[in-house]
């Protein structure tokens, strides 16, 4: 069931997402759809998944040292 929502957004933002739309071929509501399922699927991911993801190819660590570092942030925070 789809449910009508207002917000105010960033012109810029708007703006770039209606181009992407016209670009993709796809109303801006999808758009924004997807946008944000995409957005809660990487926020609902553990830390380490999200960690893993976003260096993927980028760093050459193993998950032992990607633990790691992750424990010795967590520390630092605490």
């Amino acid at each position: 069931m789809k449910r009508k929502i207002g917000t105010i957004l960033e012109e810029d933002l708007v703006r770039r997402a209606k181009i992407r739309a016209a670009v993709d071929g796809k109303p801006l509501q999808r758009i924004l759809e997807e946008a944000l399922q995409e957005y809660l699927e990487i926020r609902d991911r553990p830390k380490r998944a999200r960690v893993v993801a976003s260096t993927w190819s980028t760093i050459n660590a193993d998950a032992a040292l990607v633990d790691a570092i992750l424990e010795e942030e967590s520390a630092l925070e605490a």
